[in-house]
């Protein structure tokens, strides 16, 4: 049964390729009580403003946990805590959580996907999960008996289109259509085609991931499936498993990390 008891408030930072959220957060529950978005890019200047915004001296001190799969962007995010706040931690792989890591290299394994995998872990503890995390990268990974058991990993959305487009001479850049303007197949302009065919393979793909982690664990109860990161939205609408929206997993997880990381 999951644990819905509250803990203490921090500021929980999730630093991605594209993007950077920032979310007050409970860490006894992983509750989010409110969050900011901006663009990797605009982390020097955005940061210590989300920051302060999400802040509430009627908490006193509150700590910041941060993770980050962009080298470059973590150091200047580490730079900036360590100068404006007092209480900073790092959430790294290294870290002594309550979940065991099924993975041949694991100094390789993305923090955000083992802070979606203890979110997975806290928030179902009952039953196998399938995390889709669908961002810059679309990650598709497998969580049961408070074990991460690994996943797959594909391009994204938008890294397909500009794949398509940088490699080749012809194809246009195109942008993500939106929820609900997917253009249907076959297309009748390369535009459309491009649209339709990378969205419509990438739900595909993500479908027969799922069909194949279930029926890998048939003999146990079916996993729940979760579906996060920015493009999630997207993608659901042409996913035909039933999936969970769960926004804030990632920063749950984060957050949820802090009582092992406190004591690290």
């Amino acid at each position: 049964m999951k644990d819905d008891s509250p803990g203490r408030r921090v500021i929980a930072v999730d630093i991605g390729n594209t993007r950077v959220k920032v979310a007050a957060v409970d860490s006894g529950n992983g509750n989010c009580r409110a969050n900011v978005t901006f663009a990797t890019a605009d982390l020097p200047e955005e940061l210590p403003r989300a920051v302060a915004r999400l802040s509430d001296d009627r908490f006193g001190l509150i700590p910041v946990v941060f993770a980050a799969v962009v080298g470059p962007a973590a150091a200047v995010a580490e730079e900036l805590f360590r100068r404006d706040h007092e209480s900073v931690i790092r959430f790294t792989t290294a870290a002594p959580l309550p979940l065991t890591i099924q993975y041949n290299d694991s100094e390789t394994l993305g923090i955000d996907r083992l802070a979606n995998a203890l979110y997975a872990v806290k928030r179902f503890p009952d039953c196998g999960v399938i995390i889709v995390s669908a961002g810059t990268a679309i990650v598709v990974d497998y969580v049961a008996d408070g074990m991460f058991h690994g996943g797959a990993i594909l391009p994204g959305v938008r890294l397909q289109m500009e794949c398509l487009h940088h490699a080749t001479d012809a194809l246009p850049m195109v942008d993500i259509p939106a929820t609900g303007n997917i253009p249907s197949l076959p297309a009748t302009s390369t535009r459309e085609c491009i649209s339709g065919g990378v969205v419509r393979g990438c739900a595909a793909a993500v479908d027969a991931i799922i069909t194949g982690y279930a029926a890998k664990n048939a003999t146990v109860s079916r996993p729940v499936v979760i579906g996060t990161g920015g493009d999630w939205p997207l993608l659901q609408t042409l996913v035909s498993t039933h999936v969970d929206h769960h926004p804030q997993a990632t920063l749950s997880g984060i957050a949820l990390a802090f009582p092992y990381l406190n004591r690290f």
